[in-house]
Parts: structure tokens; C-alpha cells; sequence
């Protein structure tokens, strides 16, 4: 019961903290990370398995630790830079939604595609 209550206030701590780190201008690079969270979720797992086969193979008695750390690193910063380069090409539509999956109307007036029950 103690553990759950520790938790809990923990888990308050966390959004206390990052409550106050989204006033503060040295945060920008993780509110960017935040808004395009599903960016570094499609595409983390490549550069991660890169970096982790890379690591063992180049440094075999490397700290688990740091191998951790830098992998994790890695596989969150690369896809928000592979996103900031490809913004403004073709390449786009990897990041993109398709509209036939997107929730809302996209002209107005228009049904979405998919609607809720009424």
C-alpha cells in the first residue's frame, strides 16, 4: 500500500515537472519531441538496431548503462531529424496520415470518413 501511494506521488512529481518545463524556453526541443511523439514512434526501431549492433560489435565491453543510454538516445533523436529534413519533400507521406484513416471532415460540411455512432 505504501509502494502504490509512492507511486502515485511520483507519477504527480512527473507532471508537476513537466507542467513547469513547457514554460520554460530552453524546453523547445522537448515540447518538439512531445508534439511529434508518433514520428519517433514509426520510426525509432531502425536506428536503434543499428546503433545497438554497431555498439556490440565495435565495443563489446561497453557498460550496459551506457549502451542503453545511447541506443535510447539514438532511437528517439534520429527520427525527429530524419522528420525535420524530409518535412518539405515527397518523402513526407511516411509521417503523414492517409486521408481514407483520418477522423475528421476534410472540407467543410463534408461526413467523415469514419464517424462515431449517432
Amino acid at each position: 500500500m505504501i509502494g502504490l501511494g509512492l507511486g502515485f506521488f511520483g507519477a504527480m512529481a512527473v507532471v508537476a515537472f513537466s507542467a513547469l518545463l513547457s514554460t520554460w524556453n530552453w524546453a523547445r526541443p522537448l515540447r518538439f519531441a512531445g508534439e511529434n511523439s508518433i514520428v519517433v514512434y514509426l520510426a525509432f526501431f531502425l536506428p536503434m538496431a543499428v546503433t545497438r549492433t554497431v555498439l556490440l560489435h565495435l565495443t563489446p565491453e561497453i557498460d550496459v548503462g551506457l549502451a542503453a543510454v545511447t541506443v535510447t538516445a539514438v532511437g528517439a533523436i534520429t527520427p525527429l531529424i530524419f522528420f525535420v529534413l524530409v518535412r518539405r519533400t515527397p518523402l513526407m507521406f511516411l509521417f503523414r496520415r492517409p486521408a481514407w484513416a483520418r477522423l475528421g471532415a476534410k472540407h467543410e460540411g463534408e461526413k467523415p470518413a469514419l464517424a462515431g455512432a449517432d
